[in-house]
C-alpha cells in the first residue's frame, strides 16, 4: 500500500511505501525515521563545551549531513585514502562550505585558518592538532569550480574536541575578515547515502497522486525484477531479515520514499526532480553499488505509457554537499545567527566526477 507522508522534513511533498504484508519485525532495522538525511545536529548527549570561545561561531542546530563515499573520498589521492580508511579514528573530515577546486586554489591559507579556529576553542592538547588540505588523485581542470576532493583532514585533535565537532557538525565563523564555515564528519565510513536515483522531466510534479502512482510503479516493477529479487534476498538473508525472497523484497521496498525537490538551473529554468531514497541493501560499498545499478537500469513505465526517466545530470548542493536539495535552496545560510559565507547565485551545478583524461577536456565556464 502506498500513502502520503508529511511527518518528516523535506523540500516538497513526499510519498512512502508502507510495509506490504511482511510478517518480520523490521522496526529495529528498517524504518523511515532512521533515514540519516532527515536528522538534525545536537541530537545526542551534549559533550564537553569549549573552555574558551574567542572566535564566536554559530551554535544553532543544523540539518544532519550524510556524505556519500564519493563526497568523502572522491578524487582524494590513493595514499591518503588508504591511510584514512585504515585508521579512521585518527582523523576528522572537515568539508568547507563551497568546497572544491576553486576554493582550495583561491584560499591557500584555509588549512591554517581552520587550525587557528580549532585551537582557539581551548581544549587541552589542541596545540598539537593539524589540518591538511586535500591532495587530488587527478588534478581537475582549471575551470572545475567545485571538483573533488572536498575534505580537509584534521589529525592529532584531542578527544573532547572531536566529540564536539561531530555533535555540532556545522561551524560558521569569521576570522581575519573572512567568513568561513565547514561541516565536520567522521571518515569512519559506516552509513552510505540513502539516495537511489533522481527522476526529471515533464512528469515531475508536486501532486501527490502522481507521485503515489510513480512510486507504485517503481515498487511493483522491482517486485517482478529477477535481479532485484535475487540480490535483495541474498543480502537480507545474510542478516537474518525476512523469511522468503518476496518478503525480503517487500521489506527493502518498504523503506522507499519519493520526494519532490525544487531546482532552478543556472539559466533560470525551473527543473524539479523526484528523488527516490531507500535504505542501502548492504554495508559493503561494492555490494550496495551493484544493487543501485540494478534499480537505475530498470525501466519504469507508469500505466504502461509514461516512462520515468532518470536525471543523469549532477545534482546536489555545491555549498554543503547534501544530495537532498539543490544549491539555491541550501538551508545553512538561512540559519539564525549564520556567521559563514553568503553563497553566490551563479555556478550552482555540481561538477561531474574528475577522471584521468579530464585535464584535456573543455569544461564549461
Amino acid at each position: 500500500m502506498l500513502d502520503a507522508n508529511s511527518s518528516l522534513p523535506h523540500d516538497g511533498p513526499t510519498v512512502i511505501v508502507e510495509l506490504m504484508g511482511a510478517t518480520h519485525d523490521v522496526d529495529r532495522v528498517f524504518n523511515h525515521a532512521s533515514n540519516p538525511h532527515y536528522g538534525i545536529t545536537q541530537a545526542s548527549e551534549k559533550p564537553e563545551q569549549p573552555p574558551t570561545i574567542p572566535i564566536p561561531y554559530t551554535t544553532e542546530r543544523f540539518p544532519k549531513l550524510t556524505p556519500s563515499y564519493a563526497t568523502l573520498f572522491g578524487n582524494l589521492n590513493e595514499v591518503t585514502t588508504k591511510q584514512v580508511r585504515s585508521h579512521p579514528g585518527c582523523y576528522s573530515a572537515l568539508i568547507p562550505f563551497g568546497a572544491g577546486q576553486r576554493l582550495t586554489q583561491d584560499n591557500p591559507e584555509l588549512a591554517k585558518d581552520l587550525e587557528t579556529f580549532l585551537k582557539s576553542l581551548g581544549f587541552p592538547g589542541s596545540n598539537h592538532l593539524q589540518v591538511a588540505r586535500p591532495t587530488p588523485s587527478v588534478v581537475p581542470p582549471n575551470r572545475a569550480r567545485f571538483a573533488k576532493p572536498f575534505p580537509y583532514l584534521l589529525l592529532n585533535a584531542p578527544e573532547p574536541l572531536c566529540r564536539l565537532l561531530l555533535w555540532q557538525q556545522t561551524f560558521a565563523f569569521q576570522i581575519n575578515s573572512k567568513h568561513l564555515a565547514f561541516n565536520a564528519v567522521s571518515p569512519d565510513f559506516q552509513v552510505e547515502s540513502w539516495v537511489i536515483l533522481n527522476l526529471s522531466g515533464s512528469f515531475v510534479t508536486p501532486e501527490q497522486l502522481h507521485m503515489i502512482n510513480a512510486l507504485r510503479t517503481i515498487a511493483t516493477t522491482l517486485m517482478t525484477d529477477r535481479a532485484f529479487l535475487s540480490m535483495t534476498n541474498t543480502q537480507l538473508a545474510k542478516r537474518g531479515i525476512g523469511k522468503t525472497a518476496t518478503e525480503r523484497a517487500m521489506i527493502s521496498i518498504s523503506t522507499f520514499r519519493l520526494t519532490f525537490i525544487p531546482r532552478t538551473l543556472e539559466d533560470g529554468i525551473e527543473q524539479p526532480i523526484w528523488q527516490l531514497q531507500g535504505m542501502p541493501i548492504s554495508r559493503d560499498l561494492k555490494t550496495h553499488l551493484v544493487w543501485l545499478r540494478i534499480i537505475r537500469r530498470t525501466h519504469f513505465m507508469v500505466n504502461n505509457i509514461l516512462s520515468l526517466e532518470p536525471d543523469k545530470s549532477p545534482f546536489g548542493c555545491v555549498w554543503c554537499k547534501a544530495e537532498t536539495h539543490s544549491s539555491e535552496n541550501c538551508p545553512l545560510p538561512n540559519t539564525n545567527d549564520w556567521k559563514g559565507p553568503t553563497p553566490a547565485h551563479e555556478y550552482l551545478t555540481p561538477d561531474p566526477p574528475v577522471r584521468a583524461s579530464d585535464s584535456k577536456k573543455h569544461w564549461p565556464k
